[in-house]
């Protein structure tokens, strides 16, 4: 019995034992008498077979070394989630939509993880608030700014920041948007396939994922080199970001029409139409939040 209590601590089986562990429904923890072992989980209580518990999935904590196995799966996870992204357009969803989903990263949590480590590296490719009235050739958003600025009696630079803080925080959440239009996108186009609605949003969370990704490459290819899609800076020349944009464009539609195929068994040329319009809604869409999330920011900062 001294080997249960230093795994789970005296004073856990005495709330235990005295129905006060809120953990909901309360349970005795069974110990084996031959080697004083846990036959119970002590997350839920259900019988033990094997390293993991069958009801709520937590591993067994009796064996040593169990910080650098869960580190080592994770790292797993993601290497073989950010492969197959990259790599193998629609493996995900497919060994999502077959039920083979412990070894890479939930949708979920791999689009938003992206799209945080997106905003956090914006000291890499730009896209900052700062960094916007330069893209606005009408010199609009730069009056609009300087506005702002005057009526808030800021110091330079002030209002900027806030700004980026509060556009990343909407921004994050708008992102649902362009998952949800996404889905709606992949069912529109696939209506007589029999690929459920959670088939259609993991779907749209990998390409979500996918197009973070390849803008980040894009813009730190852009800056790198000095240019923007609308023309040259610092030297340039103009046609640079508009041929990088075609590429990510062809790129885009490719990765969207070999997804299509692996995913619904869509054939070339029906791939490649509903690629077309996939993408076409992803970029409109897309651009259109970033306007509202600035608009957003710059009215509640």
């Amino acid at each position: 019995m001294r080997h249960e209590s230093l795994l789970l601590g005296d004073n856990f089986r005495e709330e235990v034992a005295r129905g006060e562990f809120a953990g909901g429904s309360y349970y005795s923890l069974h110990v084996s008498p031959a080697n004083h072992t846990i036959t119970t989980c002590p997350n839920c209580g259900a019988v033990r077979h094997g390293g993991w518990c069958a009801e709520c999935g937590q591993e067994y904590p009796d064996e040593l070394g169990a910080v650098a196995r869960i580190a080592w799966r994770q790292w797993r996870r993601i290497a073989h989630s950010l492969w197959a992204l990259m790599a193998h357009p629609g493996q995900l969803t497919t060994e999502f939509r077959d039920g083979q989903r412990a070894r890479s990263v939930t949708p979920w949590r791999l689009t938003f993880n992206v799209v945080a480590l997106f905003l956090v590296l914006s000291f890499i490719t730009n896209f900052r608030v700062a960094n916007f009235p330069r893209l606005d050739t009408t010199g609009d958003l730069a009056q609009v700014m300087q506005k702002a600025e005057a009526e808030a009696h800021a110091e330079p630079g002030a209002l900027t920041e806030r700004l980026d803080r509060r556009f990343n925080s909407i921004y994050t959440v708008l992102v649902i948007v362009i998952v949800g239009a996404r889905a709606l996108a992949a069912r529109l186009t696939h209506f007589r396939h029999p690929a459920s609605w959670s088939v259609h949003f993991v779907f749209a969370l990998h390409l979500t994922a996918w197009a973070f990704i390849a803008t980040f490459a894009y813009l730190a290819v852009l800056r790198l080199l000095g240019a923007t899609p609308f023309g040259g800076v610092t030297g340039a020349s103009p046609e640079v970001g508009r041929v990088f944009l075609g590429l990510v464009e062809i790129w885009q539609w490719s990765y969207v029409a070999l997804a299509f195929r692996r995913v619904y068994g869509d054939r070339w040329l029906a791939a490649t139409v509903k690629a077309v319009f996939m993408v076409a809604t992803g970029l409109l869409v897309s651009n259109a939040l970033i306007f509202v999330a600035f608009w957003l920011a710059l009215h509640t900062v």
